[in-house]
Parts: C-alpha cells; sequence; structure tokens
C-alpha cells in the first residue's frame, strides 16, 4: 500500500508534489540527481522565510501582550473582569485578549510550518542518501567492484 501524501502549499502559489518526489521510484540516479537537489533548496528558502515570519510572529506576540497588560493597568480590568487586579489576575487576563490570543495562534501557525519544513528537508536528503546508496549497489553487482575502489590502471 503506497500513502497518498499530497501537495504541499505555502500559500504563496508555489505547491511541492510530495507523492512524486517522495514515492517515485528512482531508476537512474542522474533525474533524481536533477530532481531533489533543487527540491532541497526550494526548502531551504521557504524554511528561511517562515523562520523569519515565527520570528516576527514571536515579537508581535511579546507587544500584544505588552500593549494588553498595559491596557489592563490602565483601567480596561476593573472594566471588564471582578475581583482585585494582582499581578497573577493581570497575567491571566493578558492571555484572554483577542489580540494576544490571535498573536498566539500566528505563533503556533509559523512554529508549526518550521517544524514541517525542516521534516521535509530529512525526508528528501534521506530519498536522495538512499538513491544513491541504491545506485552504488546496483554499480557494485553489476561490475563485481566497489565503486569507491580505483583501477590500478587509473591511477
Amino acid at each position: 500500500m503506497r500513502l497518498k501524501l499530497g501537495k504541499l502549499n505555502l500559500g504563496d502559489g508555489d505547491t511541492l508534489d510530495l507523492d512524486h518526489y517522495l514515492s517515485e521510484d528512482y531508476d537512474d540516479i542522474s533525474v533524481a540527481s536533477e530532481e531533489i537537489p533543487p527540491v532541497l533548496e526550494w526548502l531551504n528558502d521557504r524554511l528561511q522565510q517562515v523562520y523569519e515570519s515565527k520570528l516576527d510572529a514571536k515579537n508581535k506576540l511579546k507587544r500584544a501582550e505588552a500593549q494588553a497588560y498595559f491596557d489592563l493597568k490602565r483601567g480596561d480590568f476593573k472594566d471588564t473582569y471582578p475581583g482585585s487586579m494582582t499581578e497573577k489576575s493581570l497575567e491571566h487576563a493578558v492571555q484572554l485578549s483577542k489580540k494576544v490570543q490571535q498573536a498566539q495562534n500566528d505563533y503556533v501557525l509559523y512554529s508549526g510550518w518550521v517544524n514541517r519544513l525542516r521534516g521535509l528537508q530529512g525526508s528528501f536528503s534521506s530519498k536522495l542518501d538512499l538513491i544513491r546508496s541504491t545506485e552504488s549497489t546496483r554499480r557494485r553487482l553489476f561490475t563485481g567492484k566497489d565503486p569507491d575502489e580505483h583501477d590500478e590502471e587509473e591511477d
């Protein structure tokens, strides 16, 4: 049974057909060596973009928490929540802010994409390593020699 991996879409118009690349039986290493390295570079580029967005989202989350804290301190707390305002109650109230919740959601989203893209980098690197290993084994079986060994005449 072969799993359907689908396509990866980062929302920027580019899609990556995971089924094609990760499920393809590359019988010829030249095809794999033409296709997979550019995909790895595409993933590197996307990872950089998403990682930068993750860092930006983290900064926005900190700013949203700070803004919510000071808004609550200025009077929003007593207008919204019962009981006395303590540092602990302020801490909880900050987390209930819609802007803080949205910033947290954005940070979680980018964190998930960073993990996904890092995992895909590993999958594609492993795929290329397996293809190279298979090609090396084929050559050894076909020629009867280890591909890393050199003929005396070649040296």
